[in-house]
């Protein structure tokens, strides 16, 4: 049988048992990180924000420039469609900003070749605003 002074040096015994176990849990405090270390991380994050930043600006873009692609595309449509002698022709012009008097390099007129163009260029754009989705994500 224990008594209670019995229970009371083992309870003192417990006791002194989990203090030192915390003691031993106990760490040194972390030093604290240089100023110059400090300011390299901070200066890779101000890279990273500005480059992300970059990126949706982009995207934003190639949504605005798919957009008025489609809106074309669909006039284009429906003016074909109309099947209307006084409808628009249109023209794919290509040229470089050296023209003076924006005369076209290369101009096609053909609206399959046109409607074919713009569908590939719309796949194109979707494929990269993915792109840039999946970049901006991670």
């Amino acid at each position: 049988m224990t008594t209670k002074a019995d229970e009371k040096k083992e309870g003192k015994a417990a006791a002194t048992a989990t203090e030192e176990k915390k003691e031993v849990v106990k760490t040194q405090p972390a030093e604290m990180p240089k100023i110059d270390d400090v300011k390299k991380l901070l200066d890779v994050q101000i890279h990273k924000w500005e480059q992300l930043s970059i990126k949706i600006e982009h995207r934003e873009r190639f949504i605005r420039t798919k957009d008025r692609i489609k809106e074309f595309a669909e006039t284009m449509k429906n003016d074909k469609d109309k099947n209307n002698p006084d409808q628009e022709t249109f023209f794919l012009k290509l040229s470089s900003n050296e023209s003076y008097n924006g005369r076209a390099e290369i101009s096609v007129n053909n609206t399959f070749i046109i409607e074919e163009f713009l569908n590939f260029i719309a796949a194109k754009i979707e494929v990269k605003i993915l792109q840039l989705e999946k970049e901006i994500v991670m």
